[in-house]
C-alpha cells in the first residue's frame, strides 16, 4: 500500500481490520483537513458496525466504577450483559429490540440465582419498578454512547412511546404492623440490633449508616449528632441523634476513629432475613425502615417539611411525600 509516496506493509486478520488500518494511515498522512476528516469518519463508521451493546456495557462499566454506588450498578450491568440484545450491534438496535429487552427483563429468566441443591427455585418475574430501573440504566448507556462516545447518531429510546416503557409501579408504603418492631428487637442482637434502632430513629439509608465513622459521631449529654459524608445525592448532612439512638450507640465499643458498624451490607442482609423470618414478616425490607422513620418524624416528633427533609436528606417535596406514609387514624384524630 502506498501512502504519500511511501510503501507500507502490514498483515491484518480480516479485511475490515485492513481497511481500518488503511484509512487511519491515510487520514494521518493527509495534508488537507477535510480529506483527513473523511478518512476518520470512515473508520468511525466501520467501528460502529461491529460495536455491540456488550461493548457499550464494558465501556460504561469503566465510567461507573468512579461512582459511589458502583457496586449495585455493576450488578445491574451484569444482568443487561446477559440479555440477548447485548450481542447486537448498537446501530441496529431499534424500538422492537428495546421492547424485547423489557420483556426479557420482566421474565426474570436472566437473573442470577444461587444454586440450591436441596430444592428447585421457581423463577420469579421482575417487578415493573425494577424493570424500569434496568430500562433507565440502558437508556443512559445509549445516551452516553451518543453524546460522549459518538458511537450513535440517535438514542433508540427516542423511538419509544409513553406507554412502551416499564411503569414506575406502586410506591412501597410498608410500615410496622402491630408489635413487629418490638419482636424484631428481640430477634436481633449486637451491631444488627443497634442498626435497627438507628434506622428507625434517624431515617438513614443503609449505605449511609454502614459508612458512618466514629470521628463524625458527637455526643452531648443524652443527645448527639452524626455527620454523613457519603450520601446518595452527594451532599453531606448532619443528622440529629435522639436519646434512644445515643443509648443504642453507646452499647457499641467506640474508637477515636473507624467505622461505627463492623457489618458489611451482605452480613446485615443475612441477619435481617433471618430476623424477619423468625417473626413471620417475610415482606419487610430494610429500606422500609426509612419509610417508617420518615413517617414518625411527622407523627411522633411533629416536624415540619423543612425539618424532616433536613434529617432525611430528601431534595424534593415529592420524594419526601413518597416516604411519609402517615397513619390515617392519627390524621383523623387531628380533624376531630
Amino acid at each position: 500500500m502506498m501512502i504519500s509516496g511511501y510503501k507500507i506493509d502490514k498483515t491484518c486478520d480480516t479485511l475490515a481490520e485492513a481497511q481500518t488500518y488503511r484509512d487511519l494511515e491515510r487520514g494521518g498522512a493527509a495534508l488537507d483537513h477535510t480529506e483527513g476528516a473523511i478518512y476518520t469518519a470512515r473508520v468511525k463508521k466501520r467501528e460502529s458496525k461491529t460495536y455491540t451493546f456488550t461493548d457499550a456495557i464494558k465501556d460504561y462499566r469503566k465510567k461507573s466504577e468512579q461512582k459511589k454506588g458502583h457496586a449495585q450498578e455493576s450488578a445491574n450491568l451484569n444482568l443487561l450483559a446477559r440479555l440477548p440484545i447485548a450481542t447486537k450491534p448498537l446501530y441496529m438496535i431499534h424500538k422492537a429490540d428495546l421492547l424485547g429487552m423489557f420483556s426479557d427483563i420482566r421474565s426474570g429468566k436472566f437473573r442470577k440465582v444461587r444454586e440450591n441443591t436441596k430444592k428447585t427455585k421457581l423463577i420469579k418475574h421482575t417487578s415493573e419498578a425494577t424493570a424500569r430501573r434496568y430500562a433507565n440504566l440502558a437508556r443512559h448507556i445509549f445516551e452516553v454512547a451518543v453524546k460522549d462516545w459518538c458511537k450513535l447518531d440517535r438514542n433508540p429510546f427516542e423511538e419509544l412511546g409513553k406507554d412502551d416503557k416499564p411503569k414506575d409501579g406502586k410506591p412501597r408504603d410498608r410500615r410496622f404492623k402491630g408489635d413487629e418492631y418490638a419482636r424484631l428487637k428481640k430477634a436481633l442482637e449486637g451491631d444488627a440490633l443497634v442498626a435497627l434502632i438507628l434506622f428507625v430513629e434517624t431515617a438513614m439509608r443503609r449505605s449511609e449508616l454502614l459508612s458512618l465513622d466514629w470521628s463524625n459521631v458527637k455526643f452531648k449529654g443524652t443527645l448527639g449528632s452524626a455527620r454523613l459524608l457519603k450520601t446518595k445525592n452527594g451532599e453531606e448532612r448532619t443528622v440529629p441523634l435522639s436519646s434512644v439512638a445515643v443509648t443504642a450507640l453507646k452499647t457499641l465499643t467506640r474508637g477515636i476513629k473507624g467505622k461505627v458498624f463492623k457489618l458489611t451490607p451482605a452480613a446485615l442482609n443475612h441477619k435481617w432475613r433471618a430476623a424477619r423470618k423468625a417473626i413471620g414478616s417475610p415482606d419487610l425490607r430494610v429500606h422500609d425502615l426509612r419509610h417508617e422513620a420518615t413517617s414518625r418524624l411527622f407523627e411522633d416528633k411533629g416536624f415540619n417539611v423543612v425539618e424532616a427533609s433536613a434529617v432525611t436528606g430528601h431534595k424534593s417535596l415529592q420524594m419526601l411525600k413518597r416516604y411519609a406514609n402517615l397513619n390515617t387514624d392519627l390524621l383523623a384524630k387531628k380533624l376531630g
